[in-house]
C-alpha cells in the first residue's frame, strides 16, 4: 500500500510560497547534508506542477500520485491546521530506519519492501538536483506534494555514492519466495499450508465484513472468494494492535509466503469496507493481462494493494483491527502471498 501518510502539526495558516520554498529546501537539506549529498535547487516549474496537483487532491479529497512524466514525487496529507513542511518531510525521513546504505535500489530496504524506504530514498537520491513543492487545503485536510528532477528510485541504481565508497555494490535480489517484510517489533511464526487453520464459519463481524469487502473486488474480475484463516487473523490482529500502540503504520516481520495490506484512518468515519475500498481503488491503474509488476499504467506502488486483493493464487485471508488515539489500524494477511514478480495477477 502505497500507505497513506498522515501527520498533524500544530499551526494555523497555510505557508506562503516563499516560506514553503525555504522550509522545503531546509527540510530536505537536513537529510541530504549529513550524507554529503548536495542540496537541492528550487525549480519554479516543479513547484507549479506540485502545487497544481496538491490543489487537485485537496479539491477531490483523494490521495494518489500525479504520474507526471519525468519527475519523482512524494505526497502526504494531514489535518487542515497543519502548516510546517518540515513535519511532512520528517515523516518521509523516518523511513531511514529501514534504509541500508551501500545497496542499490530497491534492495536498499532492510525489510525487503521498497515501500518502507522510497520516500526517504527519493529525498536523498544523489542524482536528483531539483525540487518543487506545493500545498493544498480541502476536505478538512492539508495536502503536501513534492516533485523531483531527475527522478530517483531507479531500479538497479545506487541511492548515493558521495559517502563511503565511490561505488555502491550491486546486490542481487533475494528469491521472491523468501521475501520478508519488516517492522520494529515482533516476529510472526512460519507456517505452511498443512499448518494453516481454515474455516468458513464464524460469528465475527470483522470476519464477515472483511470477506464481503474482498468478495466485492474479487468477484468483479471472476476470482474465487477467499477463505478465512484463523492463524492469519490472529497474526493480523496482533500486528494491528502493535502498530496502533506505536501510532505508526509499517509491515510486520518475518512472514513466510504471506502477503499483507495495511490501512488506517479516523476511527469514527472509516469502516472495513472503506479500508478495503481504498486498496480496491488502485484498480484504476491496473492493466489486465500483464505480469506483475508490469500490470500498471503508473508505478508498481499504485496497484500493489489492489493486486494482492485480487491475486488469484491467494486463497486465504485473515484480518485484524487495532485502535488508538482516534484511529483504526486495519491489517489483512494473505496466503499464499501475491505480487510475485513475473506472475499474472489472475
Amino acid at each position: 500500500m502505497k500507505l497513506i501518510l498522515v501527520v498533524t502539526i500544530a499551526a494555523i495558516f497555510a505557508l506562503s510560497s516563499a516560506d514553503l520554498m525555504s522550509e522545503s529546501l531546509a527540510a530536505h537539506s537536513k537529510y541530504r547534508a549529513p550524507l554529503g549529498i548536495p542540496n537541492l535547487k528550487w525549480s519554479s516549474s516543479l513547484a507549479k506542477s506540485a502545487q497544481a496537483w496538491a490543489d487537485k487532491l485537496a479539491s477531490s479529497g483523494s490521495f494518489s500520485h500525479s504520474h507526471t512524466d519525468g519527475v519523482g514525487e512524494n505526497i502526504a496529507y494531514g489535518s487542515a491546521n497543519s502548516r510546517n513542511a518540515e513535519g511532512f518531510v520528517d515523516m518521509w525521513g523516518e523511513e531511514e530506519e529501514f534504509f541500508v546504505a551501500g545497496r542499490n535500489y530497491p534492495e536498499c530496504s532492510s525489510s525487503g519492501d521498497q515501500a518502507d524506504v522510497w520516500h526517504y530514498t527519493q529525498m536523498i537520491w544523489e542524482k536528483t538536483t531539483e525540487l518543487g513543492c506545493g500545498m493544498g487545503r480541502g476536505s478538512g485536510k492539508l495536502y503536501y506534494v513534492c516533485q523531483y528532477s531527475p527522478p530517483g528510485n531507479r531500479r538497479g541504481d545506487p541511492v548515493y555514492t558521495t559517502s563511503g565508497n565511490s561505488e555502491q555494490p550491486t546486490v542481487q535480489q533475494a528469491p521472491e519466495e523468501s521475501f520478508n517484510l519488516n517492522s520494529d517489533s515482533q516476529e510472526q511464526p512460519e507456517f505452511s499450508p498443512s499448518s494453516l487453520e481454515s474455516t468458513r464459519g464464524s460469528q465475527s463481524s470483522l470476519m464477515s465484513e472483511s470477506l464481503a469487502a474482498h468478495h466485492q473486488w474479487r468477484s468483479a474480475v471472476g476470482v474465487p472468494d477467499l477463505v478465512w484463516n484463523t492463524t492469519l487473523a490472529r497474526n493480523a490482529q496482533a500486528w494491528a494492535e502493535t502498530i496502533a500502540r506505536n501510532g505508526r503504520s509499517s509491515h510486520s516481520k518475518n512472514r513466510v509466503n504471506t502477503g499483507e495490506n495495511i490501512s488506517y484512518g479516523t476511527a469514527s468515519t472509516n469502516t472495513i469496507t472503506d479500508f478495503v475500498g481504498l486498496w480496491g481503488a488502485e484498480g484504476e491503474y491496473f492493466v489486465s493481462g500483464r505480469p506483475y509488476p508490469k500490470c500498471t499504467s503508473g508505478g508498481e506502488s499504485d496497484v500493489w494493494h489492489y493486486t494482492q486483493l485480487v491475486w488469484r493464487k491467494s486463497t486465504q485471508v485473515g484480518c485484524g483491527m487495532g485502535s488508538n488515539n482516534g484511529k483504526n489500524f486495519y491489517v489483512c494477511q494473505y496466503y499464499p502471498r501475491g505480487n510475485m514478480i513475473g506472475q499474472t495477477v489472475y
